[in-house]
């Protein structure tokens, strides 16, 4: 279930199914008993949204776009890892993780040195430029009123979100995990192309909602580091029903860069 061509595009499917544990025992002691085989009890997967609640899935609940250099290999990090995630669903209290969703980013599944952050310095590094897409995803779903679960901000602020609003991700420790609070699934849709990255959150109607990420409180500390403090603004009918701290981001000043090695 995508976006294309200015509509919600649902791609055919079949229900999920997973093993019933309950019977599972039995079924595996009566084909040792019987030395043959028997089928495995299979359920229906309640991580998997049915096709009737699919069907809510209708409408444009949020839209976030960044910019992007227009770097060949740093393109094709964006589009490889944006692809994971597009179509993704998220059942009504379900969750998603960027990580597990997007897998390990390795040569051998396509990606490519670009620029990263080590230390404090811009330097190139394998798959740079991934965390432009957690950030766009994470931004989203803010304004989509999902719940953020695990989040890390950047050690330095980045060009294409203001400071507070930016989430750094890392195979093996750092990860966005996104929870659908609602009673209904979502879907995520994810476009790359012409120097923007855009992602939409998909599903019911959100009538009257709106939501405001409000970033406040910018300190200044030893060393050049700045914090600053990030909140959510929740109004449904013109009336707050919800101030949310979504927490302190702290970044530092980028590092001198290394002495150049002469002969």
């Amino acid at each position: 279930m995508t976006w294309a061509k200015g509509a919600i595009v649902r791609a055919p499917g079949r229900p999920g199914r997973t093993l019933d544990d309950a019977k599972l025992f039995m079924a595996a002691a009566n084909a040792i008993a019987g030395e043959r085989a028997v089928a495995l009890p299979a359920i229906p997967d309640p991580r998997h949204p049915s096709l009737d609640e699919l069907k809510t899935i209708r409408h444009v609940v949020t839209t976030f776009t960044t910019r992007y250099p227009r770097n060949p290999l740093r393109t094709q990090n964006l589009r490889l890892a944006a692809g994971k995630l597009d179509g993704a669903v998220i059942p009504a209290g379900g969750t998603l993780s960027f990580n597990e969703t997007v897998g390990e980013r390795t040569r051998e599944a396509g990606y490519r040195d670009a620029v990263i952050f080590v230390e404090g310095r811009h330097e190139p590094g394998l798959a740079g430029g991934i965390c432009q897409v957690s950030t766009t995803m994470y931004n989203a779903a803010l304004l989509a009123d999902l719940d953020v679960v695990r989040h890390s901000n950047h050690s330095l602020p980045v060009p294409y979100v203001p400071m507070g609003r930016d989430a750094a991700v890392y195979w093996g420790s750092k990860d966005l995990v996104i929870r659908n609070r609602f009673a209904t699934p979502v879907a995520l849709s994810a476009e790359i192309g012409g120097g923007r990255l855009t992602f939409r959150v998909l599903g019911p109607d959100p009538g009257d909602r709106k939501v405001d990420v409000i970033v406040s409180r910018r300190r200044f500390g030893k060393g050049g580091t700045t914090s600053v403090d990030t909140y959510r603004r929740v109004r449904q009918n013109g009336a707050t029903v919800r101030d949310e701290a979504l927490g302190t981001s702290t970044y530092r000043p980028p590092a001198p860069p290394l002495p150049t090695r002469t002969s």
